[in-house]
Order: C-alpha cells, then structure tokens, then sequence
C-alpha cells in the first residue's frame, strides 16, 4: 500500500517542480525590466528611453520572454526611424536581451554612421505674397539648409513659420502645396521641396464700434489699424488688449467678418462693455520718515463721451496731509498723450521745517515707448517756516520732465532701470516774487547676479541756482536724510545749518547708495547696504555715510523693507530703524 502511494507521489511531484522551474525560466521577477542604450549622446540616448516600447518593459508587466521579445524586436525596428529625425538614415541597430541576477537586462548597440545632408533645397512662395519681405527672409533661410544635416524638427519649425507668417500678414488662404523631403538612400543625399501659395491678400475692411460710452471719433483715435490696411490677427489681439487697458472698459471684443468680406476686405466689429464708472482706494501704512498714515482715493473712469475723467485722493501722516485733484483730457494719441488740470494743497511739517502749500496748473504728459516726458505750468503759492526765517513764496514755475523705466507694471523686478530727470524754474516779476532755475535728477539700477542674488544702485543729484536763497520756500530747498535717502540719519536732518545749528537745506543735493540682496526663499531676502550724501550749498562739501542689514518680505501689496542702519558720520553714533514700502523701481 505504502508503495503505491509513493508510486503515485512521486511523478506528481515531478511534474510540480517542473512547472515551478518553468515559471522561474518565464518570469525572472515582477520587478521593472533595466534598458541600456550604447553608441548615442545623451539626447539621443533620451530620445530612446522616453518611447513607450521602453516604457513598456520598465513597467514590470512585460517581464516573461515572450513580451520582452516581442518588445525587444520592436525596439530594433523604431529606433532606426527615430534617428532619421535627426539625419542618421543609416544608423545600424543590434542589442539582446539576458537575464542578469534576477533582472532581465535589455541593450542595444547603435552605430550612426555619417549623417544625411541637403543635396538641393527648392523653397518657392507664389501668389500675391511672393515678394513679402518676411516671406522671402523665411525661404532665405530654408535655402541656407542646403550642404547642412537633415533635421526634421528644424524644418517642421521653418514651414510652420512660413505658413503663420503668411496668414498674419493677411494671406488667409495660404496653403503648401509642395511640401515633401525626398532621400536618395543609394547616393546618400536628401532634396528639399516646399511651395506656399499665398492666394489672395486680404485687408481690414470697414471698422464699426458696437458701444454706448465714447464717441467713434475718440474711439478710431485708440486703433493701431485703419481700413485698406493689411489683415493681421496679431493687430486684431493687440487693438482688443489697448481698449482692455483703457479705464473705459471691462469687456473687449473685436470680431472679424470674414463671411461678408468684399473684394478681400474683411468688415470689423469691436464691441466694448462699459466699466463701472467709480472706482476707490482706501490704505493704511507706516514709514519711519512720515509714521503712521492713511489715505482715501476716488476715480471717476469717465464723465463725458470724449473721455474725460477725475481722481482725488486725500493723504495723512504724522507730519503733515495733503488733498489733490486732477482732471484727465485725452489729446492726440490719448493711448499716451493726457492734457492733465490739477489743484493740490499740502501741509508739511518734518522736524527741520513747515510748509503750507497750495499748487494748481496744468501739465500735458506725453510717452513714446518706454520714454515719457511732460511739460507743466504751475502757479505755487507757499507759506513756509525753516529753522528762524518765515517767508511766503508766490511763483509761476514752468517745469520739463523726462523719465525711463523698463519695470513697466511690475512691482519686484530682477533686473531693470529707471531713470528720471526734470528742470524747473521762475523769474522775479513774472507772477513770481523770486527766481530760481533747478535740475534734478535721480535713477535706480537693478541686476541679479544669480538667482538668490541682486545689487541694487541707487543714485540722486540736485543743483539749484537763485540770487537769494532765502526767499526759497522750504519745498524748493534740497534736504538728505530718510528711508528713500540716507540711511541711518532722521528724515530731512541732512543739510546745511544756521548759527543755531538748525538745519535750514541747501542749493544742491547729492545721494548714492549700494544694497545687495540675498533671496532666502521665494517671499524672504535679507539684504546689507551702504548710503552716502547730503544737501550742501557747495559740491565740494563731504558726504554723509550710512551702513546697515535689512530684512525683505515680498508682500501682496508690494516689497516691504525693515533696514537698521548706523550712521558713520552721526555724533550720537545711533542705530536707526527704517521701514518703507513700494516698489524696487
């Protein structure tokens, strides 16, 4: 009995083992399958790995020999048409496949081989648009492939250019009609052939406005197209973001009526949804120059159907308020050309003096690109008390300022500058009772020298001539020292003194500083800084210095700065804490 059973067990067990050493042969383990590529560069070797063939053996899931040699042999065939891409027509594929440990391990060995040149290149644009400069410059460059490497995406990206070229300067039709890479494999040489047909140019047709706000004539005055001139939908993008940008409108959309075109003219429609007309701005804040401060702004977007509109704003602080009206005309170009009427009164008392001022005039303010320029006439009236001396000033001063900045909108810039310079003056007995002439200059230089680093340069300088200083009014008068000057020293503490010792400001000004900054992550940056300068009545006359660290946060209303600085020049040798915010810029 015990016989046959064994009899019985024994080949069962047999053929058990059997089928577990044949699942060993078939399946090595579940783990992902190791593709070794020989004989490319790293892009190209990149190129490889990244196919979904190999994506299929590194999954695990294809690990017994008949999928991995289904894989493996398809492998052999696409990477051969892969390296066609990039001029390797005769690139030779080996490799196999063996089971290293408990891991099957895939290679393949690849020989490039030379690489396949332009024999000829044949580029044609025919049609309307054939002597399109920005056509021609296209097929100049798809001639200077010839004697070069057959590189399919280089000539993907030069038809697609050719082709969006065409369409953006009106040939809406354009089409390829010839469009084929021709390789001779036995002579080893590739032809290239490719023809636009541009078919008809088309143009703007007429411009209609579908709104209820501003008059047509204001509005044409916006457009940076006319009709007759040619269809770009590039114009169409940028006219529909210029009446975005306005404070006229919350909704822009400009629509082209091909369907009714005429003779190649294409009729247009711009339709604009009015903004709420009101807009108000409500802040509080601290700075060490001013302390504690408010301030309330009100914006009428527009009064009248020729685009007139007001902002007032009233500002407090611990040193002084001020109320402003200014009211907004569009003229010429009203994109960048404002004729603006404003009206200010400010109270302003720091510690070395006290000014009440009453302004009004008019300025037209003007820009063309990044460059912005403005002309004013302001009759100043000013009731002032430095250090002693009391005064009243009453002067007609005519001014000119120009500016350059490339922040444009941004509040934290890498990199950039602004620059900004103005002259202003007044003549005695022409509605004024003193005469000055004053420049003035100041500009700000950001670079980053990496990613966590940037210096910051900023640079200031004032230069005033009078026959009688004293009958300067206070405001008119440089003073150094603050925040936004000299660090380290009061606000306006910086000048010329009187025989008490008060200071009582200067004919000129003269301010550096030099800041780098160390990013500590995205939000964070501590900062080191040294400031220099004064107010003097003489350029000869030293400087006053200041050094310190600080500490930046980029907050969602602008960069907030913390600074304690020493002043270097200071009888008291005190440390001072600063804190401003606003823009780099």
């Amino acid at each position: 009995m015990l016989t046959d059973l064994r009899a019985a067990v024994l080949p069962l067990s047999a053929a058990l083992l059997l089928f577990l050493l044949s699942l060993q042969s078939s399946y090595a383990n579940n783990d992902a399958v190791g593709v070794v590529v020989e004989g490319l560069s790293p892009n190209l070797t990149k190129l490889v790995l990244d196919q979904p063939f190999v994506a299929s053996m590194r999954d695990g899931k294809h690990s017994n020999t008949d999928d991995l040699r289904i894989l493996f042999r398809l492998g052999l065939q696409r990477i051969p048409g892969l390296l066609h891409a990039h001029g390797y027509y005769r690139a030779k594929v080996t490799g196999d496949y063996k089971l290293v440990g408990n891991q099957w391990q895939v290679t393949y060995q690849v020989e490039l081989n030379e690489v396949l040149h332009y024999k000829s290149v044949n580029a044609v644009v025919a049609g309307d648009g054939e002597q399109e400069p920005a056509l021609v410059k296209i097929v100049k460059q798809f001639e200077a492939l010839q004697g070069k490497p057959v590189l399919h995406a280089e000539y993907e990206s030069l038809k697609a250019d050719l082709l969006r070229s065409a369409n953006n300067l009106g040939y809406l039709d354009a089409s390829m009609q010839d469009n084929q890479i021709k390789v001779d494999l036995q002579k080893y040489e590739a032809h290239l052939s490719i023809t636009l047909a541009t078919g008809p140019h088309y143009k703007f047709g007429s411009i209609s406005f579908d709104q209820d706000l501003l008059q047509d004539q204001l509005l044409r005055r916006y457009m940076t197209f006319k009709q007759g001139d040619p269809f770009s939908f590039r114009a169409l993008l940028t006219q529909e973001q210029i009446f975005y940008d306005t404070q006229y409108f919350s909704e822009v959309t400009v629509t082209p009526d091909r369907d009714s075109a005429e003779e190649n003219a294409i009729p247009i429609t711009i339709k604009m949804k009015r903004r709420n007309p009101s807009s108000y701005v409500m802040g509080l804040g601290y700075h060490t120059d001013t302390g504690i401060g408010g301030k309330f702004g009100w914006e009428r977007r527009y009064i009248n159907d020729k685009g007139h509109h007001f902002e007032t704003g009233v500002r407090v602080s611990e040193i002084g308020s001020d109320i402003n009206f200014q009211y907004h005309i569009p003229v010429r170009d009203p994109r960048q050309d404002q004729l603006i009427l404003f009206a200010e009164y400010k109270d302003d008392e720091p510690d070395t003096s006290s000014s009440k001022i009453g302004r009004f005039g008019v300025n037209f303010a003007t820009a063309w690109r990044k460059l912005r320029t403005d002309f004013s006439l302001t009759y100043h009236v000013e009731e002032y008390e430095v250090a002693d001396s009391i005064g009243k000033a009453n002067m007609l001063i005519p001014g000119f300022g120009a500016s350059y900045s490339t922040a444009g909108d941004k509040i934290y810039v890498d990199k950039g500058v602004s620059i900004r310079a103005s002259v202003r003056g007044a003549a005695e007995n022409v509605l004024s009772n003193t005469s000055f002439i004053q420049a003035r200059g100041h500009g700000k230089l950001i670079y980053s020298l990496s990613r966590q680093l940037r210096v910051l340069l900023r640079g200031e300088i004032g230069f005033s001539a009078t026959p009688e200083f004293q009958e300067l009014p206070a405001s008119l008068r440089f003073f150094a020292g603050g925040d936004q000057s000299v660090r380290g020293y009061a606000y306006k503490s910086l000048g010329p003194v009187d025989s008490d010792g008060d200071v009582i400001g200067g004919r000129h000004l003269m301010v550096g500083s030099a800041e780098i900054e160390h990013a500590i992550d995205e939000k964070w940056a501590v900062a080191a800084f040294i400031d220099a300068g004064n107010a003097f009545n003489d350029f000869k006359e030293p400087l006053k210095k200041g050094v310190g660290v600080g500490l930046r946060w980029r907050s969602p209303v602008g960069p907030i700065r913390v600074d304690v600085a020493y002043p270097l020049h200071d009888a008291e040798h005190s440390w001072r804490l600063h804190i401003s915010i606003g823009p780099d810029l």
